[in-house]
């Protein structure tokens, strides 16, 4: 019978612990692994719910450009262009032979006897005449509603009176009439001289009376 091994403590294998700094390292190392560990699981779980976001909303909305009906074949519309209000034209006067305003139908506008207003300045230029003055509607304290341009008996440009004229509510002393200012352009005939052309310039007020303005001394045009 053999005689047992006899085992010696020191054979035995021991624990390895490491020294006290090696320690302190190893656990350092040990966080930021976890740190980074934690980071980027984070950051997969972050797309997973982006990528999956992005693909709800592809399939719940269409980007397919608009069909026409010739490409549809009639079944489907499409879009409606986009509306754009309609700009209501300014009304058309004439002169009668006596120089009365007319509507066009002919109808006479009555005549406003406290309608007060100059053509300070008529301008010609490139074929175009500019007005510009104030008119003023004495009844009611308020600036004319509009004013209106004849050219040879058919009205060619109308304006509202709504520019600053301070000096005009100063000197008649009615505060209402700070905006009685006016200027408005007109295209004259072709090869037409102010000598041959006739201009007029009249006032509406808001209750469709009328009055011609009065008309600065160097004034180029007839006015007949």
């Amino acid at each position: 019978m053999s005689k047992p091994t006899e085992v010696h403590q020191s054979d035995i294998p021991q624990p390895y612990t490491l020294p006290v700094g090696d320690e302190r390292a190893a656990k350092r190392k040990l966080n930021r692994a976890v740190a980074v560990a934690a980071f980027f699981a984070l950051l997969a779980t972050g797309l997973f719910i982006y990528t999956r976001d992005v693909t709800e909303l592809q399939e719940s909305v269409s980007f397919s450009s608009p069909v026409s009906a010739d490409q549809s074949g009639g079944n489907e519309r499409a879009p409606a262009a986009r509306q754009v209000p309609a700009v209501s034209p300014s009304p058309i006067y004439r002169l009668s032979p006596d120089g009365m305003l007319l509507t066009e139908d002919g109808t006479p506008l009555p005549l406003a006897e406290k309608v007060v207003g100059y053509v300070d300045t008529m301008r010609v230029s490139d074929g175009n005449a500019s007005a510009a003055g104030w008119a003023a509607d004495l009844t009611s304290k308020e600036p004319a509603a509009r004013v209106i341009v004849m050219v040879d008996g058919l009205s060619r440009g109308d304006a509202e009176c709504s520019l600053p004229r301070p000096d005009v509510a100063a000197a008649l002393k009615i505060p209402q009439l700070q905006s009685s200012g006016y200027i408005v352009t007109v295209h004259l005939p072709e090869a037409a001289t102010p000598q041959q052309t006739s201009v007029r310039v009249f006032a509406i007020t808001a209750d469709g009376a009328t009055r011609e303005l009065i008309y600065p001394a160097d004034y180029p045009f007839k006015r007949e």
